[in-house]
């Protein structure tokens, strides 16, 4: 089962999904999402003030 993660651009959710579905939903190439996913992005992200680009935060999947 692939991974979902929730596109952000700054602190605004954007769209959820596995890393191919939000290729073909932003039209982004899959190397920038999947460069996305790394954490040190996500903290460079966070620290800027006003940060107005995009990062992904996976979604964690809840066992039955």
């Amino acid at each position: 089962m692939d991974k979902i993660f929730a596109l952000y651009k700054g602190e605004r959710w954007i769209w959820d999904g596995t890393i191919q579905e939000l290729a073909e939903y932003t039209g982004k190439p899959l190397g920038t999402l999947r460069w996305l996913q790394y954490d040190s992005v996500k903290a460079r992200a966070l620290a800027k003030k006003n940060y107005k680009g995009f990062w992904l935060e996976p979604i964690e999947e809840e066992s039955v």
